[in-house]
């Protein structure tokens, strides 16, 4: 999903008025016909009045699955195989060609305290997603049998 659907979801979920979307990333990068695709880990929503932090296992319920997003690379946005942040300013929605976008950039996590957070979290997202994964099988497996 691109940036701007992922935005939106969270703006729908969190149902305040939000400033800015900070979503760490994981390291892992896929390379697509569109750019690239990253898994969000961590979101910290910020705005007038809130201050709302969504974890891997509410994302996961807001999507029903594993969330990736669609990042577009230029000479200003590059990615790196190294823990990043995308900074979504949900503030600042522009119009390009009829299309409405949120702004963005993305950064590496230089910042000992979120390095600290991006390795605490990390096992849990991966045992989250192995989870999903078996019980997704699992279901497969039922619905065979059962046919």
């Amino acid at each position: 999903m691109s940036v701007t659907k992922f935005a939106k979801n969270i703006i729908e979920y969190v149902g305040d008025k939000i400033n800015t979307i900070l979503v760490m990333i994981d390291e892992k990068v896929y390379k697509t016909t569109f750019g690239y695709s990253v898994k969000p880990l961590y979101v910290k929503c910020f705005g007038d009045s809130i201050y709302k932090i969504i974890n891997f296992s509410e994302l996961f319920e807001i999507f029903h699955q594993v969330p990736y997003i669609n990042i577009t690379t230029n000479r200003n946005r590059i990615i790196y195989k190294e823990p990043m942040k995308i900074c979504i300013k949900v503030a600042k929605e522009e119009e390009f060609e009829g299309r409405l976008y949120f702004p963005y950039n993305i950064h590496p996590i230089r910042n000992q305290k979120d390095k600290k957070i991006y390795e605490q979290i990390l096992p849990a997202v991966y045992e989250k997603i192995k989870e999903f994964k078996e019980n997704d099988g699992e279901q497969i497996i039922d619905v065979e049998s059962f046919i």
